[in-house]
């Protein structure tokens, strides 16, 4: 190797010593300021950041990095939750009769709390209200066209219920003025409200449930349209929302482009007394399942149970399931009716549902409970495990309870899908978002 010149080291000399004035001078600023340097400091987490579980340092912090943990990892999870539904709530006569308070307020309380905790208890609740709320200044009346006290609207929300389908073939028992006062009152009790409307906005707009998980917003969309108004006229399109042509289909697409996760329909459907679908039904359920946009349909209208089936097709070809029909809920229709036994008996139901961080919805099952409807005297809705256990909750004795629960099992073909505990919730109530 060529050894190099003297000029060439001074050079280099001289370079050094400059290097290490400069150095000299850095360490005396530090020491001035009292931040000294540590060969550590490298090392250590910055600010916001977490070391790991074996002491070494963090990443950057939660709020920079999705993948170091905290809200935005959170904002990742998979969410499961649970949806409770049941079948008609009717303000029948004798019903009326019995909540009617000294003051003219009708207490419906004693009738739907047995089933309170089982409604109360998942993260969304969805009822049927079959009937209208009577325009002020209207009597209630019953059976054949209905106006309901509206105090059966104040007494859903408190029994757990967050919303309601309320198009049915008798949304417009009281035209027009009974869809508005209904929605009012619905309003007024912050509850949602799903198959009828006061104007064609508001008909555009889905009913939205919002459900906050896991720093997630889980939007659910609640459906309905009915079949009939009962021959009655329906004064203007929007009022309520009928079976017919791609309606429902064409309203599960806005609902999914206006953000739905989940998408939720009521069918108000069947032949009245029987206990197995009809052509009509499996025809519209099928085009529902085909579409690829809902997730679970809810049935009603026959005030007979009838089974639960998974249709082929569904949300990315998972498959839909379709609760045929739920059966009277909190209704009792007249006594000498031929079948009593049957529509005095319904089914509270219970989905799972999961909303993953990414792919497509799964709907993981539909469980049944079956409940009856005393009556005899002191109306009461009750789980029907628990009328089992003991006969003295009802006017039904022991022979007529095992009976009834026998009769359902084989209606139903599929004991084993039965829940009998109340559900706990996974967070907070939803939010209902308003439609106007």
């Amino acid at each position: 190797m060529r050894r190099p010149s003297r000029t060439t080291e001074t050079v280099l000399l001289t370079l050094l010593v400059i290097a290490l004035a400069a150095g000299l001078v850095v360490l005396a600023m530090r020491l001035a300021s009292g931040s000294p340097s540590s060969p550590d400091d490298d090392a250590r987490p910055t600010q916001g950041s977490t070391p790991g579980a074996d002491g070494s340092p963090g990443g950057e912090s939660p709020s920079e990095d999705p993948d170091a943990g905290g809200e935005d990892a959170e904002a990742g999870a998979d969410v499961t939750f649970t949806l409770a539904a049941a079948g008609d709530v009717i303000t029948y006569p004798l019903m009326n009769e019995e909540a009617r308070q000294a003051d003219g307020s009708y207490d419906y309380w004693p009738m739907i709390e047995p089933v309170a905790p089982y409604i109360e208890g998942a993260d969304l609740a969805l009822c049927n209200l079959e009937v209208p709320v009577a325009p002020e200044g209207e009597e209630p009346q019953g059976y054949p066209v209905f106006a309901a006290p509206e105090d059966i609207v104040p007494l859903v929300g408190r029994a757990g219920y967050d919303g309601c389908s309320t198009a049915t073939n008798h949304s417009v028992d009281q035209h027009a003025e009974g869809v508005v006062r209904t929605i009012e009152v619905m309003e007024a009790n912050g509850l949602g409200y799903a198959g009828t409307a006061r104007s064609q906005e508001e008909a555009d707009v889905p009913q939205m449930y919002v459900l906050e998980r896991d720093g997630r917003e889980i939007r659910v969309a609640h459906l309905a349209a009915t079949y009939s108004t009962n021959g009655i006229p329906v004064s203007e399109p929007y009022l309520v929302d009928l079976i017919d042509d791609d309606n429902v289909v064409d309203q599960a697409e806005a609902a999914r482009e206006a953000g739905a996760d989940v998408v939720v329909v009521s069918m108000h459907w069947g032949d009245e007394y029987t206990f197995a679908p009809n052509d009509y039904q499996r025809e519209w359920a099928e085009r529902l399942a085909e579409s690829g946009q809902v997730d679970l349909v809810l049935g009603s209208h026959p005030h007979t149970v009838q089974p639960i089936e998974t249709l082929d097709g569904g949300v990315d070809g998972q498959g839909m399931p379709v609760i045929w029909s739920m059966g009277n809920s909190l209704a009792s229709q007249q006594p000498g009716n031929s079948t009593i036994m049957e529509t005095a008996t319904g089914l509270m139901t219970l989905s799972t549902i999961t909303v993953p961080a990414d792919g497509p919805v799964r709907v993981d099952s539909v469980q049944w409970m079956g409940t009856v409807m005393d009556s005899y005297g002191d109306y009461g809705l009750v789980p029907l495990h628990e009328a089992q256990a003991d006969p003295s909750l009802t006017a039904w004795d022991q022979a007529d309870i095992d009976g009834r629960i026998s009769w359902l099992d084989g209606i139903m073909d599929d004991p084993d899908s039965q829940f009998d505990a109340p559900p706990t919730p996974t967070g907070e109530p939803p939010r209902v978002e308003p439609r106007s």
